[in-house]
């Protein structure tokens, strides 16, 4: 293959080599931006998710975000295909990739704070969110299509290389989900996080489009709009994110009326306290820091009653620390020696620090307290054992509270139970619950707490007395018999809880035994982890659009 006469090798082996080595950079820029757009992408995925499952508190949050992720994905990869009718030259390709990252960017940054402020008025947070979601990852959808039209050569590897991109693509979403869920979460806001990922995008779209061989205007005009994004996104989180759960939540399960004065958020989840010093966790009511038998808003006297039910309750289990409350009540009980409690969030005991109440609860050297999922800590822990377990479960259609409601954690909690060993739990007004307690050991129903046990439970009315005259939290008497008043509360609340008559059903606010339950639950299906409950019963309309339509609807 040589021209005649000349010797010399011809053109085209030149060309093969170019080609070559413009193949392999196509390829390398397909790889690094498939890498980066999948990091950025499902890092939006979880802060998303985050935001809609506290505004719903309802397992389906989790699918629908995923559903209208997805679906925008697809679309956008649809809507891009008019670009292939022809080859892609490098210009065309990164000046789509990087006007799309620059948008994206842009729209994944306020999409949340939109959200927020529709929650707080009559549009709500449910639709808008779920469409702004769609349209976000439309324009994120666009993007791996063109990157892999343009960065993979039509021949006998295409197939190859396009595999490499797709392992890009997946090792970054990969990146996405541990680095920002595990790491940034722990360490940083929703705003901050939302800021971050939105200047990061920016900066990949100014990079495409320098880098991307565009006409010197149109990289120009991209560079501008993406440095200027990201110097405003971070200055513009602060204000944008100011009270952002306060509006999120308006139309929820919160008290009207009272801001959030405290925030923690870290990797397992978002814990808020108003005014009022009720505690939110991931946006539903967990209870008071207060500990007042008086006036008793946080219906204490379900853990204060622990001697009614056992004679000698020495070594308690807590499963669940919440506001610290309950925990501060089993710690102070005269014969309780020592309590262990398991809570999965952290972020409790820094809000707790702050409240004199249960601050002293913190450095009880009677208190152990283990940050893990109560569940499995049971589980790789079979040689504890305790007088009772007692938990002040939340509410029962949240997500995940399956795991500490069913039949089978029932069973697993029996079995680290001393002999006369009791559980109690709260129910939060289930019936379902109840009778699921019912079906699986003998026991009663305390206002909306459940307590059972493997063996039979006798209530002594005298012995609650004596435990409450002799009760002391933070040094001071709960109730004070010197008082005329507190005295006769003392006598109002033994009088509550007197035995209940056996079989006979009762309402809920005083105490009835399995009889009574499992006349009133005749028919219903008890939890299991299989069925999960009533988890997915139902969508809590606490979006006022989604009332709106609830009320059309019925008509």
């Amino acid at each position: 293959y040589r021209v005649r006469g000349s010797g010399v090798p011809p053109a085209p082996s030149v060309t093969i080599e170019a080609r070559t080595s413009r193949t392999r950079r196509e390829l390398a820029f397909a790889i690094l931006v498939a890498g980066l757009v999948g990091y950025v992408a499902l890092s939006y995925e979880i802060v998303w998710f985050r935001a809609f499952s506290i505004a719903t508190n309802t397992s389906p949050a989790f699918a629908l975000v995923l559903g209208a992720y997805l679906a925008g994905i697809a679309n956008g990869s649809l809507r891009v295909r008019r670009l292939f009718g022809a080859p892609l030259t490098q210009g065309e390709a990164s000046f789509a990739v990087s006007a799309a990252l620059l948008l994206a960017s842009v729209l994944g940054f306020v999409l949340l704070p939109l959200a927020a402020y529709g929650a707080a008025t009559a549009i709500g947070y449910f639709y808008p969110m779920l469409l702004m979601i769609f349209a976000q990852t439309t324009i994120t959808g666009m993007i791996f299509p063109i990157v892999c039209h343009y960065g993979i050569t039509p021949d006998g590897r295409a197939g190859a290389r396009l595999s490499w991109v797709y392992l890009a693509n997946i090792l970054g979403s990969v990146a996405g989900t541990l680095v920002t869920g595990f790491v940034l979460m722990n360490e940083m806001s929703i705003g901050a996080i939302s800021a971050f990922l939105g200047v990061f995008g920016a900066g990949i779209a100014v990079f495409v489009a320098v880098g991307g061989g565009l006409p010197r205007r149109r990289w120009r005009a991209i560079a501008a709009l993406g440095i200027v994004a990201c110097a405003t996104m971070p200055m513009a989180s602060g204000p944008l994110f100011r009270g952002f759960y306060d509006r999120l939540l308006a139309n929820n399960l919160v008290e009207r009326g009272s801001d959030f004065i405290e925030t923690v958020e870290n990797r397992s989840g978002v814990i808020t306290v108003d005014s009022r010093l009720h505690v939110y966790g991931n946006g539903l009511y967990d209870g008071i820091i207060a500990i007042d038998l008086m006036k008793d808003e946080n219906l204490l006297i379900r853990p204060f009653s622990l001697s009614l039910f056992h004679p000698d309750p020495e070594k308690v289990l807590m499963i669940g620390l919440a506001t610290g409350a309950w925990a501060q009540v089993i710690a102070s009980h005269p014969q309780v020696k020592h309590l262990t409690i398991v809570e999965i969030n952290p972020g409790y005991l820094q809000i707790m620090r702050h409240y004199p109440a249960v601050a002293s609860l913190l450095d009880n050297p009677k208190v152990e307290i283990v940050i893990d999922d109560g569940r499995r800590w049971l589980n790789r822990h079979p040689e504890r054992k305790f007088d009772a377990i007692i938990q002040n479960t939340t509410w029962y259609y949240r997500p995940n509270v399956t795991n500490l409601l069913s039949r089978e954690y029932l069973r697993l909690s029996a079995a680290h139970l001393r002999k006369g060993g009791i559980i109690m739990y709260n129910t939060t007004g289930s019936l379902r619950v109840q009778r699921t307690g019912c079906a699986s050991f003998p026991g009663m129903r305390e206002l909306n707490a459940m307590v059972v046990s493997p063996a039979p439970i006798s209530l002594d009315p005298d012995r609650l007395r004596r435990t409450l005259i002799d009760y002391r939290v933070n040094g001071r008497p709960v109730l004070d018999i010197a008082d005329a008043r507190q005295r006769e509360r003392l006598e109002q609340i033994v009088a509550s809880l007197a035995p209940p008559p056996p079989g006979q059903p009762r309402p809920d606010q005083v105490m009835e035994d399995c009889g009574g339950i499992l006349a009133r639950s005749a028919g219903m299906p008890i939890v299991t982890d299989d069925n999960m409950g009533e988890e997915w019963s139902a969508l809590l309309t606490t979006d006022p659009l989604m009332q709106r339509l609830h009320r059309l609807a019925a008509f």
